[in-house]
């Protein structure tokens, strides 16, 4: 089960980000999300019709690299960072939270009880790391024919910026409704309450 997930998450050694996760990048930065039977042309097409908002998104890295790519607190009360963050570092530090949490799968260190903390949300990271990776491990649990461990899953997330409070909700919303669109009737349900934020 374990190489499965490894496939799943990182193939070939190289991080992957599930369509769940792309989605509800796409649809909270252009309110657009893939054709799952044309991904490839669908995500060019939404990029396309959004090149106002990628030249945006540009234009604030721009800024942010010429300040110094300074990420303090001040950084993060902006909605255009939170959505430069979204559409550039969500990715890189969603796959080293699932290749910690696929170690801790490794050496059996979860529990059936979770109970997550984050402190600081940015655009929501954490939480979309967690249950995206949750559910990466229970479809190879369902491909294995073995027992997804996990019965009861709390995210807690805490930040002193309303912004990235409403920006991670948005992510995590987005994330659960990428995943309920393409949910088959026999799907499991992923064990998870999520403390409103």
């Amino acid at each position: 089960m374990i190489d499965l997930l490894e496939n799943i998450l990182v193939p070939g050694g190289r991080a992957r980000i599930s369509p769940y996760v792309q989605d509800a990048q796409l649809d909270i930065l252009f309110g657009s999300v893939p054709d799952p039977l044309n991904r490839h042309d669908s995500v060019r097409g939404i990029l396309k019709n959004h090149e106002n908002e990628l030249q945006k998104l540009a234009d604030t890295y721009v800024s942010f690299a010429n300040s110094g790519r300074n990420f303090d607190p001040a950084t993060y009360q902006t909605k255009e960072f939170l959505e430069l963050y979204l559409s550039c570092y969500f990715t890189t530090n969603l796959s080293k939270i699932q290749l910690c949490l696929l170690d801790l799968v490794r050496t059996k260190k979860i529990t059936s009880t979770l109970k997550v903390v984050d402190i600081g949300v940015g655009a929501g990271t954490t939480a979309v790391a967690v249950l995206d990776f949750m559910l990466a491990w229970a479809t190879a649990n369902i491909l294995t024919g073995t027992l997804f461990p996990v019965e009861s899953l709390v995210i807690e997330c805490h930040d002193i910026s309303q912004v990235c409070l409403d920006m991670a909700k948005n992510a995590v919303n987005a994330f659960c409704d990428a995943a309920d669109c393409r949910r088959c009737p026999q799907a499991i349900k992923m064990p998870a309450s999520l403390i409103p934020m």
